[in-house]
């Protein structure tokens, strides 16, 4: 349905581990952008594009 809208969903990701496979599909499927986001050993979060 959000292709035929013409909607990109992202994705963000946040925690320790492997992203789940289905956030991938939602992002590349729609043409959206996919984050992740780990957390710092000090604090905080670092928040990067996959």
């Amino acid at each position: 349905m959000a292709r035929r809208l013409g909607v990109a969903l992202h994705t963000v990701f946040l925690g320790n581990g492997d992203c789940p496979p289905v956030l991938d599909d939602i992002s590349l499927e729609t043409g959206g952008l996919r984050f992740c986001g780990r957390p710092l050993a000090g604090g905080g979060l670092r928040l990067e594009e996959r």
